[in-house]
């Protein structure tokens, strides 16, 4: 699958500096309809770079809306949360960009990163 950066601007995904790149893993469907209105996206697959045959299961919700983030931060109370549907498979550990995006992640949850965790949705970018 491509893996596109949503954010290239926060510092969790500055290790990619904006490029897509191709990754062979599993990837996660969630069936909740509206993901960004509570999401800070960081990468998502590119649909349009990425092969969906009809043998695979897509959820009705996903084919509508075709959004599928891989990562994503959140302010949850006074805590973080760095979530990542990526690793089924040993290579995505040999990648050393991941590793430093999930480097970022654990700091970013720790506290010891500071990043911007807008959900997406109401990024003012998302509204144009």
């Amino acid at each position: 699958m491509t893996v596109k950066v949503e954010d290239p601007k926060s510092p969790l995904d500055a290790v990619f500096h904006g490029q897509e790149f191709q990754i062979a893993d599993q990837a996660f469907q969630f069936q909740e309809p509206v993901l960004r209105d509570h999401l800070h996206v960081l990468l998502g697959i590119d649909v349009e770079k990425t092969g969906f045959s009809p043998s695979r299961r897509i959820l009705p919700v996903r084919m509508a809306d075709k959004d599928f983030p891989v990562t994503w931060i959140r302010a949850y109370g006074k805590g973080r949360v760095f979530f990542s549907s990526l690793g089924h498979g040993a290579p995505v550990f040999w990648n050393a960009p991941l590793l430093a995006h999930f480097l970022a992640g654990i700091q970013y949850a720790l506290g010891d990163l500071k990043a911007d965790s807008t959900p997406s949705g109401m990024l003012p970018a998302a509204k144009k």
